[in-house]
C-alpha cells in the first residue's frame, strides 16, 4: 500500500482510486483553491500530467495506468463525470491486442462534448459518436470499447493495416475475449454484419460452417 493510501486528506484517497490521478476539479473539491495549483507543480509536491489534471509525486504509480487516468480524467465533465472511452489503437493496447499503429491516445467522446480543461499538447485524437453502452467496458479503472467493437470500429474506419486488424480478431477469439456466438448475437447492423463476416472468413482456421452471419 502507498503512502498515499495511509493519508486521511479527501485527494489522498480521490487519488489512490485513480493510480495517483486526479482533476484540478477534484482538487478544489477535496478543499484545495485553484490558486495553490501551480505551487503545488512548482514545489514538487504534484506533476502535471495534462492540462487540469495532476498526480501526486511521491508515490511509486504504476505508469501506464496514471496515463490512462490521467487522459480519462481530462474527459470529465463540469460536474467531474468522465466523458470519454478509450478506443481504436488504444483500446486494443488496453486489452494487449495487436495494434494497427496510430499515433498517440484514441478516444471517443459524445457528439455535445466540450472540454472543460485546455487540449494537450499531445498527439491525442478525438472522435465524436454517441456510443450505445453495451459496446463500452471497463478496463483498469477507465472505459474502452470492448474488443469486438474495436475491431468493428478498425474496419468502418477502414485504417490502419488490415493485417493487425485480423491478427487481433484472432487474438480476441483464440483468448475467449469474445467467442462467435458473440459475433452472431452481436446487434450489429447489417453493413457491420457484412464486414465482420469479410473478416472471419480471412481467418484460414475458421471453418465456415460454425454458423457465421
Amino acid at each position: 500500500m502507498e503512502w498515499w493510501q495511509n493519508q486521511n486528506s479527501p485527494l489522498s484517497e480521490i487519488a489512490a482510486k485513480q493510480f495517483g490521478a486526479f482533476s484540478a476539479l477534484q482538487a478544489v473539491d477535496a478543499g484545495i483553491s485553484a490558486d495553490l495549483h501551480d505551487a503545488k507543480v512548482t514545489n514538487g509536491e504534484w506533476k502535471r500530467e495534462l492540462p487540469g489534471i495532476y498526480s501526486l509525486t511521491s508515490c511509486e504509480r504504476d505508469f501506464l495506468k496514471t496515463h490512462y487516468q490521467s487522459y480519462y480524467l481530462w474527459t470529465s465533465d463540469e460536474k467531474g463525470k468522465p466523458q470519454g472511452v478509450f478506443g481504436y489503437s488504444t483500446a486494443l493496447g488496453l486489452f494487449k491486442l495487436p495494434e494497427p499503429w496510430l499515433q498517440g491516445e484514441q478516444m471517443i467522446v459524445p457528439l455535445s462534448f466540450k472540454p472543460i480543461y485546455d487540449l494537450p499538447e499531445t498527439n491525442l485524437r478525438l472522435f465524436y459518436e454517441d456510443l450505445d453502452s453495451s459496446r463500452v467496458c471497463d478496463i483498469s479503472g477507465v472505459k474502452a470499447t470492448k474488443p469486438l467493437y474495436t475491431i468493428l470500429d478498425f474496419i468502418k474506419w477502414d485504417h490502419g493495416d488490415r493485417m493487425e486488424v485480423r491478427r487481433a480478431l484472432d487474438d480476441s477469439l483464440r483468448e475467449k475475449l469474445f467467442t462467435m456466438d458473440d459475433i452472431n448475437n452481436a446487434n450489429l447492423t447489417v453493413e457491420e454484419r457484412r464486414l465482420m463476416d469479410q473478416l472471419i472468413e480471412e481467418l484460414p482456421w475458421i471453418e465456415l460452417d460454425d454458423g457465421i452471419g
